[in-house]
This record gives C-alpha cells, sequence and structure tokens, in this order.
C-alpha cells in the first residue's frame, strides 16, 4: 500500500512540474517546443534571454538605424550635426562588425562540413556499389511482375495491347522497346508496321541529312555564322519533326517551309553563288517532296493502326459496354437517390407547414370557443324570453332587427358548412354550427318576440358578435384549404417516394449487378497504369551509372509504392537508406552555395556602405541645412539584405534541420557531432540577419517592478492606517463600515472599467501623469483595491493584547506612538503578506493595464508579454516563455526574502487571542 501511494505522490508530482518543465523547455529549445512531438530536443540555444536582457540590434536593425538617423526621425532630431556623425560611425562600425561575425559563424563550420561531404561520398559510391550488386536481381524482379500482370487475362492482355498501341509513339526509345515486347504477343501486325514506319521515318532522316550537308559543304564558304546558325536550327527542326506523333505536311510546311527555307532564302540570295542558290532552291523542293512522301507513308502508318485499333475495340466491345452501362446504371441511381432525397425534404416541408397551419387553427379555434361559449349563453337566455311569448303579443316588435341578425347568423352557418368537416383542432366549429342552427331553426318565435326589451338587448349583444367571428372564420377558412393543400400534396409527394423507392431498389440491384464486372475492368485498368510504372522503372533502372541516377530511381520507386503499395524488391532496403541519404547529399551540394552568396552578400554591402561612408559627412551637413536628401546607398544595402536574406535564410534553415534530423540516425553517429555544430553555427549565423520584433522588454520589467513596489508600499501604509481604527477604536458606524468593507470587496474592480476609464481622461487633462497611458494613472486604480487587505489585517490587529498599548500610554506614549512604535512592528509579518500579495497580484495584472496604457515604453510586464504570443509567421512562444520566466525572478527574489515573515502572517489573525 505504501508503495502504491509513493507510485502515485511521485505521478502527481511529475504532472504538476509538468508546464513548468515545459515553459523551461520551451525557452531554450529552437524548435518550437510548443507544437513539438519530442520531448526532449538537442537543439538548444539560450538566444532568447540574450534578445530579452541586452537587446542588441542586429543587421536589419541597425540599417533601419541608419535611415532613420539620415531621416532625423524624433530620436536623432535633438542631436547636433557632430553628435549624429558620431553616431553613425559607431552603426556603421557595428553594422560592419555584425556582418563579420556572420561570416565567421558560417566559417567554424567548414572543418564541418568537410567531414559531412567525405562521409556523404563515400556513403554514395557504397550505395551505387551495393546497388550495382543488385541491379539485375531488381531489373528480373520487375520484369517477372510485369509478366505476372500480362498473363492476368486475355481480355486484358487486350486491353493493355490496345493501351499500349496507342502510347507507345509518346515515351522515350527505351520505354517503347518493352512496350513493342508486348504488343508483338498481341498484335504482330502492329509491330511490323511500326518498324516500317520506324525505318521509313530513318531512311528519310539520314537522307534529308545527307543532301543537306552535301549542298551545305558547297555553300558554307559564302555563308557568315548567323546565317549558318539559322541554317543549322531549321535543319534541326526539320529533322526533330519527323516522327510518328509530331509530322504533318501541313506543319511542316508552316513552321520549317514558310517560316525557316522562305525566311532565309532572301539571305541566302544575297551571299550565294547563283550555282549554289539553284542548287539551293532545288534542295528545297526535293525536301518538299520528301515531306509529301513522309506524310503519304504516315497515312498509310495511321491507316493500318487505325484498323488495328478498331479490331482490338471490337474485341474489347462487351467491356467497354459494361464500363457504360454500370456508368449510366450508377448516374440513374444517383439520380433516383437524389429524387428520394428531395421528396422527403419536401414532404418534411409540408409537415412543417401543416403544424404550423395547425398552431393558427388551434388559436382561432380558442377564439371560436369563446364566441360559442358567449352565443350559447346569449341561446339560454332568448330561450327564456321565448317561453314568454304570450305576454309580448301587444307590445311593438323590431321584426327587421332581429331578421337582420339571423340573417348575419345564417351567413356564418353557411360559411362553416362550406368548410366541410374541419381537422381535429377545429372541435368548436361543431360546437358554433349547432347553436347557430338553434337560432336559424326560431327564427319565427324569435321574430314573434322581438318585442320583449331582453330580446332586443340579447340579438344586440349577438350581432356585435357576427362581425369578429366573421373574420376568424375567414382567416379559419384559408388555414383550412392551405392544410388540406398540404395535406394532399403529402399523401402524393408519399405515393411518389414509394414509387421512387421501387425505382430505386430496381437501379440499385442493377448497380450491384454490374458492379463485380465494372470493378474487374477498373482492376485491369490500374493494372495498366501499373505495368506503365513498371516499364518507367525498368527503363530508369536501365540508365543508372551513379548516385544521380540511383537517387532519381529511388524517387521513381517511392513514387510506385505510394500508388500501387509496397513491393518487396530486392533493392528496397537499399532505396529505403537512400531517402536518407539524399538528405546528405542535398547538404553536400547546397551548403558551399547558400554560404558563398552570404559571403559574397556581405562584400557587395560593404562596398556600397564604402560609398556611404565617403559621402556621410555631406549627407549630414544636408540634413541641418534642412535639405531633403534620400540616401541610395542605404537603399541599396537594405534591399540587398532583404533579397540576400529571402534566399539563404530558407534555404539554410532547411540545411540546418536536415543536419539536426540526421544527426539523431543511428547510421549517422559517426558524423553526429559535425551535423550538430553545421545546425548550430548556421542558426548563430542567421540569428545576425533575422528582423526581430521590436521589443523593450527590460522597460517593461523596469516598469513593472517600479509600479508594483509603489502600489503595494502604499497599499500596506493605507491598510494599516485604515484597519487599526476598526480594530482598537470604537466610533458610529464602525460596524457599518467594515459591512461596506466587505461589500467593496464583493464586487471586482474590472466592473467598473469604463467608469475608470473616463476618470482618467478627466484627471489626464489637468494632471497628465495620472491620466490614461500612464504608469501612475494605473496606480490610481490599483490603490483602489485594499477591502480585503484592510479586512486581514484588522483581524491581524486584534490578535495583538490592548494591554500592551494600555502601558505604553501610561508611559505617556501617544495613541500614535503606539501605533508605530509597538502595533506595526508586532504586524510585520502580516504587513509583508500584503506586500507580497498586491504585489503579485499589481505585478500580473492584465486587463486594466491593456485598457489604460496605449504606448509600448509605458507597458507593464504583463501587456509587453501579450506582444510575445505572436510574430509576423508563427507564435514566439520561445520569447514568450523565456520572457516569463525573467519575469517570474522578481517575485521569487521578493518571496525569498520574505520568508520568514509568510508562515507566520498567514497562520495568524484566524483565531482570537
Amino acid at each position: 500500500m505504501r508503495i502504491i501511494k509513493h507510485v502515485l505522490m511521485i505521478i502527481l508530482i511529475l504532472l504538476i512540474l509538468f508546464p513548468m518543465f515545459w515553459i523551461v523547455a520551451t525557452s531554450v529549445r529552437r524548435d518550437n517546443a510548443a507544437f513539438s512531438t519530442k520531448l526532449f530536443s538537442s537543439r538548444y540555444t539560450f538566444q532568447y534571454y540574450k534578445d530579452l536582457l541586452l537587446n542588441r540590434k542586429n543587421i536589419p536593425q541597425q540599417i533601419s538605424e541608419l535611415k532613420k538617423m539620415i531621416n532625423l526621425s524624433s530620436e536623432y532630431s535633438q542631436m547636433n550635426p557632430e553628435e549624429l556623425l558620431n553616431q553613425l560611425n559607431k552603426t556603421e562600425a557595428e553594422l560592419k562588425r555584425q556582418m563579420d561575425l556572420s561570416k565567421q559563424q558560417i566559417a567554424k563550420s567548414e572543418k564541418y562540413v568537410d567531414e559531412v561531404v567525405a562521409f556523404a561520398r563515400e556513403r554514395t559510391d557504397e550505395m551505387v556499389q551495393q546497388f550495382n550488386a543488385l541491379k539485375e536481381e531488381e531489373k528480373q524482379f520487375f520484369e517477372n511482375r510485369l509478366q505476372d500482370i500480362y498473363e492476368s487475362s486475355e481480355q486484358f492482355q487486350l486491353e493493355l495491347t490496345y493501351e499500349f498501341i496507342q502510347s507507345i509513339e509518346q515515351v522515350n526509345p527505351e520505354q517503347s522497346r518493352y512496350y513493342s515486347q508486348i504488343i508483338s504477343r498481341h498484335s504482330p501486325e502492329f509491330i511490323n508496321a511500326y518498324q516500317e514506319i520506324g525505318q521509313s521515318l530513318d531512311s528519310y532522316t539520314t537522307f534529308i541529312e545527307e543532301e543537306y550537308q552535301s549542298w551545305f559543304q558547297k555553300a558554307e564558304g559564302s555563308l557568315d555564322q548567323s546565317i549558318k546558325n539559322e541554317l543549322d536550327t531549321i535543319q534541326s527542326d526539320f529533322l526533330s519533326l519527323i516522327t510518328p506523333d509530331e509530322f504533318s505536311y501541313s506543319k511542316w510546311n508552316r513552321e520549317i517551309n514558310l517560316k525557316g527555307y522562305r525566311g532565309i532564302t532572301g539571305d541566302l540570295e544575297s551571299v550565294l553563288s547563283q550555282e549554289n542558290f539553284e542548287a539551293w532552291e532545288q534542295l528545297t523542293e526535293l525536301f518538299k517532296a520528301t515531306a509529301r512522301e513522309i506524310d503519304d507513308k504516315l497515312s498509310d502508318y495511321e491507316t493500318r493502326k487505325e484498323a488495328i485499333l478498331n479490331d482490338l475495340e471490337k474485341q474489347m466491345a462487351e467491356r467497354s459496354e459494361i464500363v457504360e452501362e454500370y456508368l449510366t446504371a450508377e448516374v440513374e441511381r444517383k439520380k433516383a437517390y437524389d429524387a428520394i432525397r428531395r421528396m422527403e425534404n419536401q414532404i418534411e416541408k409540408d409537415k412543417q407547414a401543416m403544424m404550423g397551419f395547425e398552431e393558427r387553427m388551434s388559436l382561432l379555434d380558442q377564439k371560436i370557443q369563446v364566441s360559442v361559449y358567449e352565443i350559447s349563453e346569449l341561446k339560454e337566455l332568448i330561450s327564456v324570453e321565448l317561453k314568454k311569448a304570450n305576454e309580448f303579443s301587444g307590445s311593438s316588435r323590431d321584426e327587421a332587427a332581429v331578421q337582420g341578425v339571423i340573417g348575419e347568423l345564417a351567413k356564418i352557418y353557411h360559411k362553416i358548412k362550406e368548410m366541410g368537416e374541419p381537422p381535429s383542432s377545429g372541435d368548436h366549429l361543431n360546437a358554433l354550427s349547432q347553436n347557430l342552427n338553434w337560432f336559424l331553426t326560431n327564427e319565427n318565435e324569435l321574430v314573434q318576440s322581438s318585442g320583449s326589451e331582453s330580446l332586443k338587448n340579447a340579438m344586440d349583444i349577438l350581432k356585435s358578435q357576427t362581425n369578429p367571428v366573421i373574420n376568424d372564420l375567414e382567416d379559419y377558412s384559408i388555414l383550412i384549404q392551405s392544410y388540406r393543400e398540404a395535406q394532399a400534396k403529402i399523401q402524393e409527394n408519399e405515393n411518389l417516394l414509394e414509387e421512387q423507392r421501387i425505382i430505386l431498389d430496381e437501379k440499385q440491384a442493377q448497380t450491384q449487378e454490374l458492379m463485380a464486372k465494372y470493378e474487374e475492368v477498373m482492376t485491369d485498368r490500374r493494372k495498366i497504369d501499373k505495368a506503365k510504372r513498371m516499364i518507367s522503372l525498368l527503363t530508369e533502372l536501365e540508365r543508372t551509372g551513379d548516385y544521380d541516377d540511383l537517387s532519381q530511381y529511388s524517387a521513381l520507386a517511392a513514387k510506385f509504392v505510394s500508388e500501387f503499395g509496397l513491393i518487396d524488391n530486392p533493392a528496397k532496403d537499399l532505396l529505403a537508406k537512400i531517402s536518407s541519404l539524399d538528405k546528405l547529399v542535398y547538404l553536400d551540394r547546397n551548403y558551399d552555395v547558400e554560404t558563398t552568396y552570404l559571403k559574397e552578400t556581405v562584400d557587395e554591402i560593404e562596398r556600397v556602405l564604402a560609398q556611404f561612408d565617403e559621402k556621410k559627412k555631406s549627407y549630414v551637413n544636408l540634413i541641418y541645412a534642412n535639405v531633403m536628401i534620400k540616401s541610395s546607398e542605404l537603399n541599396t544595402i537594405e534591399n540587398l539584405q532583404k533579397a540576400a536574406y529571402n534566399r539563404f535564410s530558407s534555404e539554410l534553415n532547411r540545411i540546418a534541420r536536415i543536419a539536426s534530423d540526421l544527426s539523431e540516425l543511428d547510421e549517422y553517429q559517426e558524423i553526429s557531432g559535425s551535423l550538430e555544430q553545421i545546425d548550430k553555427n548556421i542558426f548563430e549565423s542567421l540569428q545576425f540577419w533575422t528582423k526581430k520584433p521590436e521589443q523593450q522588454f527590460m522597460r517593461w520589467l523596469i516598469n513593472t517592478i517600479i509600479l508594483a513596489v509603489a502600489t503595494a508600499g502604499i497599499t500596506v501604509m493605507i491598510c494599516a492606517l485604515g484597519a487599526y481604527p476598526f480594530s482598537r477604536l470604537r466610533f458610529k458606524g464602525r460596524k457599518y463600515g467594515l459591512l461596506f468593507l466587505l461589500l467593496i470587496q464583493m464586487f471586482p474592480i474590472v466592473m467598473g472599467m469604463v467608469a475608470l476609464y473616463l476618470l482618467l481622461r478627466f484627471i489626464g487633462q489637468f494632471l497628465p501623469g495620472f491620466g490614461l497611458d500612464s504608469l501612475w494613472g494605473l496606480g490610481l486604480i490599483y490603490l483602489g483595491n485594499i477591502a480585503f487587505n484592510m479586512w486581514l489585517l484588522k483581524g491581524y490587529f486584534d490578535t495583538i493584547p490592548d494591554s500592551l498599548e494600555e502601558a505604553a500610554m501610561i508611559d505617556g506614549s501617544t495613541r500614535f506612538q503606539t501605533f508605530w512604535k509597538i502595533v506595526l512592528p508586532l504586524t510585520a509579518p502580516m504587513l509583508a503578506v500584503v506586500f507580497l500579495i498586491v504585489f503579485m497580484a499589481n505585478f500580473n495584472e492584465f486587463v486594466l493595464a491593456s485598457v489604460v496604457l496605449q504606448s509600448p515604453e509605458n507597458y507593464t510586464f504583463a501587456v509587453g508579454l501579450q506582444s510575445f504570443s505572436y510574430g509576423p509567421y508563427q507564435m514566439e512562444w520561445g520569447l514568450f516563455t523565456a520572457a516569463a520566466l525573467i519575469g517570474a525572478i522578481p517575485m521569487v527574489i521578493l518571496s525569498l526574502s520574505l520568508q520568514r515573515y509568510l508562515v507566520s502572517g498567514l497562520t495568524s489573525g484566524s483565531v482570537k487571542g
């Protein structure tokens, strides 16, 4: 059990300390530890701490400073000419020094690079020798796989032959040899035609070359070099055009005859003798006739090729039909599926609409329910009056009014009947209809009793109800009609949906039936692609002679594996090693190029800087003579720096990353130290050239320390002076004063942010040093958060016996003297606790500081720290964590300094006595 507890404790400690470990590791790692998959790294640096603590300007910043001086920006505007010139000299000297340091840092790597280069060349030679030993076996392996693919099935052989016939004219001669071997097994007649046209084209090429050379040798003495070059270009273009897939007479006439021969004829006529010029014209006519013959030969070849392809297509017709049928069936299946989805969506929309209609009808039904209740009550009242009909026989009757009301009721009654059977939510319509029917049935009795005052009043009330009911019924009628239309539409769509589902089932069954055959065809077509890629591998394999060829073959094999899966070829393990060795070869070939470019850039900048050095005194004099100037030299230097950095930084960073990655591999342990040094030196050299974010970290830290110490000290004084009366004195309002302090503590100060902002803006109009964007203005806000600390001190004061103060007062001390000389010394532990609490809270406070402070030079530590959490291209986690650790030092120092007070201070005041 004890062992388990210890293990759990160790695990908890590791989990608790891991964030701190991560922060420390990130602050000294060159790779981005925040997102790195590696817990530990060999790429450590203290550059972030140097940048924060020393804040030395590197090359881009020095160039920027030179431009600021020439433009006499605000920080240099108060200098006199001599001071400005001295500052220019210092900055220029520092710029030269940093460029020299960057070159020296690169020079440090030369011996390490030589070691790496020697190792790389030795390993590449070994790789080539090992591969040459496996070359024949590798070739046989792929040839066997190619044979296996070819022998898959008769139909596949047809498709492979068809595809290779179509592609044979586009591939290189080495690949066409393999193509011909495969095609000859199934279509020897095409190979005969292909070989015949190839021989014919070769003979035409030889004939054209011989005839041209025969003429050229005779006319060469009369031609200048430009005409010779032009003739050679025309002849070369002519010969390169003589291929089955390139040549046509119209293309030859356009590109060779019209643009070439006719274009140069005028120049030849002016320099050639009559005999040689006539020979030239005869030669062009001969070439024209030859071009026609070539075109005829190729037309015959294309005709024979087309016939062979048509014959193969007929034999493959069934498989082509399978593909077409499947694709057609799949399109129809998708259409049926999409139609079902659309219908389901439409049905859902209509159901939602019906629910909306039902909700609105329910609301109208509730209104009609009220009308039904009122009409029912009136019916009961009127029925009572009708029983007294004989009493009103002599009274004056208002028959027209009663008949008018009955007419309105009849309209309502017929409107309800026209609406038909209402939905389930319209139950009160039937009740309304029954009540209205009673009035219509008893129309004569109502007319006879129209002399009754009670009946008149009831009928007047009934008349006032008719218009609202008619309006409600109009709305109800429209809703019922819409509801029934939606219901009918849903029913129609549901019927169509069932039909469409039957169609979809049929299409799916049809697609499923064709799928197996379709997948077989697609598998064979993938095999065709695989066969083509194998032939490419074989032809590349035959060309391998040195490491470059081997590297190219390795890349081609890797691409083949990525597309067609792993293969167990004899050179598999060797090719896997080549991928990492390629990185080493890349380092070998590119390091010298990029470092040479860096050095050339430095030399060029120094040359331009020397020109600036000659003119800078004149520039300064012109500046102070109020003449606007632009230093072209500084602009040139800036452009050189930007262009150079954009080029060599990416390449050198890549080389550094390669060196770092390879140094961790077991096979490169022999040169791991050299690789690490190359990586380190490149990083340190690039630090001189990298454009870094502007920061004033030390000023932010000093601002925060001053602000936190001042506010903490003032808070301790105010709280001590405020807590003592609440502890020792008895005065009116003491109890409610303490409760008021507690109430204040319940509301965070951030709630008053807007009010505080307006208050500081108002104060700043009269006291700028205490307004917005000022540290002392922020300090005023921090001083407002004293209630909690006053409670702490009040509790601690209560623990100090009153007798000590009473004895001192008996001896003649005043109340303030007892407070200052007796109580405060005894309260030192709690004062230290309050001071530390306030210091830490104000040191790390961010929200209020970010609102009040706008100028970077006034930032506090927390606000300035935020600027390191982002960069132009990535999060600046290294700077961020390094700054956080440096910022923790003042708090650690203060905590250790006050450590002897903390325990007693934190544990005191909790119990009185």
